[in-house]
């Protein structure tokens, strides 16, 4: 019983740190100035989850060269657009 009581309480912990970390990814996310986009040049399955800032979608059909932007919180599809070359630029 002991044991399990340590394990509980090893996994609680590891689970609050993993936790900590999401959140300050998503903190760092959200302060980026660049609006995201995603751009699929090959077929994209069912079930996938796309991300970008604070919007969320489930695919539920498949979807073949298409790309997915955050258009007010939400995650609308395009016709593929090639991605251009990032560029880092100092503040």
């Amino acid at each position: 019983m002991k044991v399990l009581n340590a394990r509980m309480l090893e996994l609680k912990s590891d689970m609050e740190s993993v936790e900590a970390e999401n959140d300050e990814i998503h903190k760092y996310l959200q302060s980026l100035k660049h609006v995201g986009r995603i751009s699929a040049s090959a077929t994209v399955f069912p079930g996938v989850k796309i991300t970008i800032r604070d919007a969320h979608l489930e695919l539920k059909n498949e979807l073949k060269r298409i790309t997915f932007v955050n258009e007010d919180s939400v995650i609308k599809t395009k016709k593929y657009e090639e991605p251009e070359e990032e560029t880092l630029e100092e503040e």
